[in-house]
This record gives structure tokens, sequence and C-alpha cells, in this order.
């Protein structure tokens, strides 16, 4: 018999992940001459960080939503944590609003 009712974290777990994006600098192509130039700076990145919900019974992950601030993330995962001991399924699911967005 499949379980509809109850605490959220029997249902779901919370994770956060961090996500560097690196783009490399652009290489400088030298006329005449068949190589390319090192680049005179290394190239950038970009740091984001995501917290995504999972169904514990079908595995499904549910992106919620993604940061650029560290402090901000793990605050609000902290938040997250909270939620899913205190609340029910179905609180969780009305406040955060899961779409069927998986991963």
């Amino acid at each position: 018999m499949v379980k509809i009712i109850g605490p959220a974290n029997e249902f779901y777990r919370a994770r956060l992940f961090e996500i560097i994006c690196e783009f490399p600098a652009e290489l400088d192509w030298k006329e005449g001459i068949s190589y390319f130039s090192p680049p005179p700076e290394k190239g950038k990145s970009l740091r984001k960080f995501l917290i995504e919900f999972v169904e514990l019974e079908s595995r499904k992950a549910y992106q919620w939503k993604y940061f650029i601030n560290k402090q901000e993330a793990i605050k609000a995962f902290e938040e997250v944590q909270e939620d899913l001991s205190t609340l029910t399924k179905s609180q969780l699911e009305k406040k955060y609003l899961f779409l069927p967005k998986t991963r």
C-alpha cells in the first residue's frame, strides 16, 4: 500500500549543489603564424548553487531554486531542512510549489 500522507521527511530529501561553470579565455590568432598565442589571462568562471528536492520513492528530483550567493543558499537550505522535519507532505509541496521539472 502506497503511503500518501504524513511527515514531509518520509517522502522527500533536499540537497544542495554547487555548480561551477568554467569559460576558457579566448585564443588570439596570429596572422601568418599557424598557432594560437596563449591567453594573457585565465578564463572566467560562474558559480551557482541549486536546491533540489528528491522524492524518496521514485527518486525524481525537483529543482527548486538557484542562488548566486553561497550564504543565501546555505540559509535557504537550512530553512528547507527545518521545513522537511516540521511540515507534512502536502504542506511542503504547497509551500515550495513542486513542478514536474525532473532532472
